[in-house]
């Protein structure tokens, strides 16, 4: 990209981490038949952001890329149809001066398949008068997989 972030997002946002990552889950749900925003959501990270998860329930493994990467892939043609969600259920934030970390625990749900409960887990930091997202580590359980006791409930 030319510049970055490639769109301002308002300081009611980007000047709370909490709120950046509670924008991050807005972006990314949307309805049959549209898409998120994925400029805005880029532009909740650093340039140099990664992101390592599990793109869909049945993937055996993790991907891993950048979150302009992720916007190429995240969306399958299912999703585009039905609509897609992730809704936090719990989080747990450490916010030390100018880092921050997130535990969130959300209901992924592709369209009206029943909702599955993930993990998402974020570092932030605060630079140019604003909180930047520099890594998301994610996973959605495999069939069989034993949730943690936090996860379940």
């Amino acid at each position: 990209m030319s510049h970055w972030p490639p769109v301002n997002v308002e300081p009611e946002i980007t000047q709370n981490p909490k709120k950046v990552v509670e924008e991050l889950y807005r972006l990314i749900s949307f309805n049959a038949g549209s898409q998120p925003e994925w400029e805005r959501f880029i532009s909740l990270f650093t340039e140099s952001a990664v992101m390592s998860l599990r793109l869909f329930p049945e993937d055996p493994v993790m991907w891993t890329g950048s979150p302009a990467d992720y916007a190429q892939v995240q969306v399958d043609k299912e999703m585009e149809e039905t609509g897609y969600s992730e809704v936090p259920v719990k989080e747990e934030w450490m916010v030390f001066g100018d880092v921050a970390e997130a535990r969130v625990i959300f209901d992924m749900q592709r369209g009206a398949q029943p909702a599955v409960r993930c993990f998402d887990g974020y570092h932030l930091i605060f630079k140019d008068k604003r909180w930047w997202v520099t890594s998301i580590l994610g996973e959605i359980p495999l069939k069989g997989t034993k949730l943690p006791t936090g996860i379940v409930g």
